[in-house]
């Protein structure tokens, strides 16, 4: 089944039989672990992977990765900012013309897609147009 651990070169084909059936399903993210919507499982896999390939800093960065992913990334951002307790307020805007407003929007933060995304997925301002008064995000932001 989906939840099983699966050694990379199994996980392709176990995620390719996730179909529309699928949808509303739940799966557990590890064995024992949190519940998470099936048909997820395929971004999640993309998001760890290019993550990943950032965290490496071997020269790949969100810069790198195709513009409507980072889109996506960062919409997903926000999505699970607004979800968890101690977000601050904020008001991200990026250079592509984006905005989004979690809470009360106090903190504004802008910088470039790439750059915002590293802020908010690894805490690091580098791409922001301004770092001086950043608020702290909770853990996994």
């Amino acid at each position: 089944s989906l939840h099983d651990a699966l050694p990379i070169s199994e996980l392709a084909p176990q995620i390719a039989q996730i179909g529309v059936e699928h949808v509303g399903r739940t799966v557990e993210r590890v064995p024992g672990g949190q519940l998470i919507a099936a048909e997820r499982v395929p971004f999640m896999r993309l998001r760890e992977v290019v993550w990943h390939h950032v965290d490496l800093d071997a020269g790949y960065t969100f810069a790198d990765a195709p513009d409507e992913l980072v889109h996506l990334f960062l919409t997903d951002a926000v999505s699970r900012l607004r979800s968890s307790s101690g977000t601050p307020g904020l008001t991200l805007r990026t250079t592509e013309g984006d905005e989004w407003t979690i809470a009360d929007g106090s903190a504004e933060v802008s910088g470039t897609r790439p750059g915002v995304l590293l802020w908010l997925a690894r805490g690091i301002p580098t791409g922001l147009d301004d770092d001086s008064s950043l608020p702290t995000l909770p853990q996994g932001g």
